[in-house]
């Protein structure tokens, strides 16, 4: 019997990023072409199933369930191994599975299936006499690749979080330029280099901070960029919402380097994987041109967390602006009420038609009673800078101390690390000043823009089109609290 011609097999290729798919031995078409020469070389069938995974982690995922759910090709493999359309999985190598080998290679087995890989070779058992358990030199091929691909992984991430931190310090970009700057041209190969502007990109950055500043919401700015013909940044038909807040969150735009921006927090009890915002990031002046300077970076940030907190729907007159006077949540619209769903009817509930009466008066009148602007104006904020030059000569007097040996090495870490954090509360300090600063001016400019309609402002607040009475009040109060007999209390922003 020729068991050779009962092998049929299917490939799967895999690499974690985009950029690895065409370039180097390890690319998607180098996998491809290298296994399926392996297999027909050996006289097996080739199904011409393929199952590419063009640049996403397999690292991230405790669960096959979730990770199916966001790898299409792996849902397909395995939907295909189901109904037996191959027998063998043909692999370049095991790190190809990364993480999900033991699930996967445990539920191709249960389906009969076995895996091969070129770079690890182990002869399949034909397929009519295939029993998982009648061999163990898949099960130690397999763990021996996975933790080697482990090494591999945390060999990586130690050189990421140790390397790339020193390209920013040298006012260098992290790992990706952003997009509106290229590579100097000859110079595509230096990692080296300093970016330089796409003028015509670059006026469209500029657009979309003028059009956000101008309080257009994130889907109509993507409409109008639409409308304008504009290339979006990974050459889409339409830009997204998603691609306009990567640009406006940037700090590249406004002249900085960074590292770290947001992190990355795995829980494998609960399955669960969260991006969410660093607090303490590594910000530095780049050595390429800005587009904006970095207080205009600080206002895009502080709109940003303001739009945050506002419903998606802005299609009621004040919508995102109520609060109960009762328990302090957000009141929301139904049937023509403004009522809070946390009372069960019992907190704040007000119908439109009288928010509509009673709220731009008082808005109104809070407005009118404003002193000047000069009389509230902050102090101005006056850098450390002695005090934070003293604190980089204690930090060399310490490296010194260590190099002669007066200090041990734990002595001098916990000292620079004392030293760190003083620098770390005066730059939150200089940051915290200059967010109040911005909020209190962009305050003022939307006080600028209500000026031409607050003495009609009940009458304009009615009759004009809800999203710009929104966009305007919302600019001007931080919220409007309802008690339940309906008195009101405006808290406004900048205060």
């Amino acid at each position: 019997m020729n068991t050779t011609n009962a092998f049929q097999f299917s490939v799967w290729a895999a690499v974690s990023t985009k950029t690895q798919m065409k370039d180097g031995k390890e690319s998607i078409p180098n996998q491809l072409q290298i296994s399926k020469t392996s297999g027909t070389s050996k006289g097996w069938q080739d199904t011409g199933l393929e199952y590419v995974v063009p640049g996403q982690s397999r690292t991230k995922y405790v669960d096959l369930s979730v990770a199916e759910r966001e790898i299409p090709a792996l849902k397909e493999m395995l939907d295909d191994a189901k109904r037996r359309r191959f027998n063998v999985l043909m692999v370049y190598d095991l790190n190809r599975f990364r993480d999900l080998f033991d699930p996967i290679e445990k539920t191709l087995s249960g389906y009969g299936i076995q895996i091969y890989s070129v770079s690890q070779p182990v002869d399949p058992i034909p397929p009519d006499q295939f029993d998982p358990y009648a061999s163990d030199t898949n099960f130690i091929v397999g763990n021996a690749s996975k933790m080697v691909s482990r090494i591999q992984i945390a060999d990586l991430r130690r050189k990421y979080r140790t390397n790339v931190p020193k390209r920013v310090l040298r006012g260098l970009y992290a790992l990706k330029i952003p997009w509106g700057y290229i590579k100097p041209p000859g110079k595509e190969g230096s990692r080296q280099v300093v970016p330089i502007q796409v003028p015509a990109y670059i006026q469209i950055v500029r657009e979309i901070r003028e059009l956000f500043m101008d309080g257009n919401g994130y889907i109509k700015l993507a409409e109008t960029l639409d409308k304008r013909g504009y290339p979006t940044p990974d050459n889409r038909k339409s830009w997204s919402r998603s691609e306009i807040k990567k640009i406006l969150g940037c700090p590249f735009y406004a002249g900085k380097v960074y590292f770290g921006l947001t992190k990355t927090i795995r829980d494998a009890r609960e399955n669960t994987v969260k991006v969410v915002k660093n607090p303490d990031p590594l910000i530095m002046d780049g050595k390429h041109e800005a587009v904006y300077s970095w207080e205009d970076y600080l206002a895009i940030q502080i709109e940003m967390e303001r739009r945050r907190e506002l419903p998606r729907a802005n299609i009621y007159p004040f919508s995102g602006l109520f609060r109960c006077g009762v328990c302090g949540k957000r009141v929301t619209h139904r049937d023509y009420f403004w009522w809070c769903k946390n009372g069960h009817g019992a907190h704040v509930k007000i119908t439109e038609e009288k928010a509509m009466q009673i709220v731009p008066l008082e808005i109104q009148k809070v407005l009118q009673t404003l002193p000047p602007s000069d009389s509230q104006a902050p102090a101005p904020y006056i850098e450390p800078t002695e005090l934070l030059e003293d604190l980089d000569r204690q930090r060399k007097v310490i490296h010194q101390r260590l190099e002669r040996g007066i200090y041990t090495d734990d002595e001098a870490e916990e000292k620079i690390k004392h030293i760190e954090t003083q620098k770390k509360g005066l730059r939150d300090q200089k940051l915290h000043r200059l967010r109040k600063q911005k909020e209190r001016d962009q305050f003022r400019s939307a006080l600028q823009d209500v000026q031409r309609v607050l003495q009609l402002f009940p009458q304009w607040v009615e009759k004009d089109d809800p999203e710009v009475v929104n966009n305007l009040i919302l600019r001007l109060c931080q919220s409007v609290t309802i008690g339940l007999d309906h008195c009101l209390t405006v808290s406004l922003r900048g205060e």
